[in-house]
């Protein structure tokens, strides 16, 4: 680690430490817990004054002797933050400065000004946008702070479609992939009964996840095997899921939850008999890693992110083929194949820590190339 590193100042977003941002909650919590402890780094962590933090116990953070917190007035999405940002930077004196949601960046002040963009989903099919006008000031906005911050993504997937569709970020773009923290052996209780033989899909309902394909490939499977989805709907978005359900006359076989806590859903994943992820593009994908933490097989969609996160450790079906996901959820009814795929993900889910995603993060930040 460089200079940079011998007792800087580092603003943070803290914005995203809400049930809102369920997946950029998690991983920018579980990030925060662990650069926090390095000895020559003060955090300044931005919130609002009534923020709710949900499931984040946030309170143990900002207790940490290396974090002080300050308030924003703006919302994460708000204009008005471009003009708030540079003076609550200045004012903080940060010599960097990282926004974890990219929307909520500001374009001066602050440093040096990392942003994580996740992924590329509005670029790669603009109908997964909610309407068109979000589409334009999603774009545009994006465009600025790509030109004017550095860029942190998850995968090399990602990277690879930030330098496609925004060409003069090529140079500036790091990788620093997510981890996981829980390991199978926990015996953790749920809240809610759950059917005997279900399997799980967990992410916000929006038209990337195809959500409703797993509907259709529930359909071909035995009557008394479940569906269980938890994430909230995006009320933007027409919801497929019980129409299809419906339509196919399976809607009893479908549980649908928006949220639940953290020891269920921990219970959620262990007892399910596989993981099911059908999306059609993704940043990273981060119930993979939850999934083969809690020692559950999964089927994923082959695309190229997911073989790049899970390797070996996933059975993978083409993308809309109803048979070949039935026949790769029926592979793992084989004692041997189940066992095989379960320990795979174990010995990868070991190795993606998040220590080892923080020390990536401050690799990031502390980097003077092109500084």
């Amino acid at each position: 680690m460089n200079s940079m590193a011998a007792g800087w100042r580092l603003a943070v977003d803290g914005r995203v430490l809400t049930d809102r941002y369920h997946g950029v909650g998690r991983i920018n919590f579980e990030l925060l817990q662990r650069v926090a402890d390095h000895p020559d780094l003060h955090i300044v962590l931005f919130m609002h004054r009534e923020q709710d933090t949900g499931r984040f116990d946030v309170d143990e953070l900002i207790q940490h002797p290396n974090v002080e917190v300050r308030h924003i007035r703006s919302a994460l999405t708000s204009p008005f933050q471009l003009l708030e940002w540079p003076v609550l930077l200045r004012a903080c004196r940060a010599d960097i400065t990282l926004f974890p949601y990219h929307l909520g960046s500001a374009l001066f002040g602050g440093g040096r000004r990392y942003s994580m963009l996740h992924d590329c989903i509005f670029e790669t099919d603009p109908t997964f946008a909610p309407d068109r006008r979000t589409l334009i000031l999603y774009r545009q906005l994006t465009r600025r702070v790509v030109a004017r911050n550095w860029i942190l993504t998850p995968s090399h997937a990602s990277a690879d479609d930030i330098a496609r569709y925004y060409r003069h970020a090529a140079h500036k773009i790091a990788v620093v992939p997510w981890g996981v923290s829980r390991l199978s052996e926990s015996d953790a209780g749920s809240s809610i009964a759950l059917p005997d033989r279900y399997f799980l899909q967990v992410g916000a309902r929006r038209p990337h996840k195809n959500v409703e394909f797993l509907v259709r490939v529930l359909n071909t499977l035995s009557e008394d095997e479940h569906l269980v989805l938890v994430g909230g709907r995006d009320h933007r978005f027409t919801d497929q899921v019980a129409a299809v359900a419906g339509e196919l006359g399976i809607m009893s076989r479908v549980h649908h939850y928006e949220s639940v806590d953290e020891a269920t859903l921990q219970a959620m994943y262990s007892r399910a008999q596989a993981y099911l992820y059908p999306s059609r593009i993704e940043g990273f994908g981060l119930p993979l890693l939850e999934a083969m933490a809690a020692a559950v097989p999964i089927v994923a969609s082959d695309i190229s992110v997911f073989r790049e996160v899970a390797g070996d450790a996933v059975q993978f079906a083409a993308l809309d083929d109803v048979a070949a996901w039935t026949k790769a959820i029926r592979a793992l009814d084989d004692p041997d194949v189940r066992a095989a795929y379960v320990e795979r993900g174990l010995e990868l889910a070991r190795g993606a820590t998040w220590q080892r995603s923080a020390d990536r993060l401050l690799a990031a930040l502390t980097d003077d190339t092109d500084a």
